[in-house]
């Protein structure tokens, strides 16, 4: 995916499967840390800015404003989803 800075996105996630997902937005590093978190705790629900969570057949929004140029990670930080279900967005100077 590639955005400008200083651009907002809606993305709409829609979970077709059968099972729990999150898109989770941060470095590669917070999304890890959210990872481990996720394998010692997996039934904790988290509230944060930068997450959407979805049970099977849910689709929700999750609106990201892009304030600076570079790579930003997003993924699915849940046990087993991880090293699958993960991308980059450039972030370009406009």
């Amino acid at each position: 995916i590639t955005v400008n800075e200083g651009e907002t996105v809606q993305f709409v996630i829609k979970n077709s499967g059968n099972h729990k997902h999150e898109m989770l937005i941060g470095s590669m590093a917070d999304l890890k840390k959210a990872a481990g978190m996720r394998r010692i705790n997996p039934g904790n629900n988290h509230a944060e800015a930068n997450l959407v969570q979805l049970d099977p057949g849910e689709q929700k929004d999750l609106i990201w404003q892009f304030t600076g140029t570079g790579v930003v990670d997003f993924a699915c930080p849940l046990p087993g989803h991880f090293k699958k279900m993960r991308g980059k967005i450039i972030v370009e100077k406009k």
